[in-house]
């Protein structure tokens, strides 16, 4: 079985990190952009599937971003956070606890 992840090529040139590591209520997300470009930041379940945007933007300026994303009405377990900036996806898998 296929999941929305299969196809993704992970950049190792994007600094992306989230936390806390595990989570109860919310996550904060921190990446550096070299350049000015587009984010977008994702929740996929432990299989790969889509669940939801935490976060898009428009154009962001070069420099160090952060953005707090609640997590109410999610089930305790793993996910990946998965961000892409232009062609470059990075992810990060989480542990929602209660």
């Amino acid at each position: 079985m296929r999941s929305d992840l299969d196809a993704v090529e992970e950049s190792e040139d994007l600094k992306f990190e989230v936390f806390p590591n595990p989570a109860r209520k919310e996550i904060t997300s921190r990446f550096v952009l070299a350049a000015p470009a587009l984010a977008r930041l994702s929740l996929y379940d432990i299989s790969g599937h889509f669940i939801q945007d935490l976060y898009r933007s428009g154009t962001l300026d070069a420099g160090t971003h952060q953005v707090t994303c609640t997590l109410e009405n999610m089930q305790v377990g793993y996910y990946h956070v998965v961000l892409r900036v232009n062609k470059n996806v990075v992810r990060k898998l989480i542990h929602i606890v209660l």
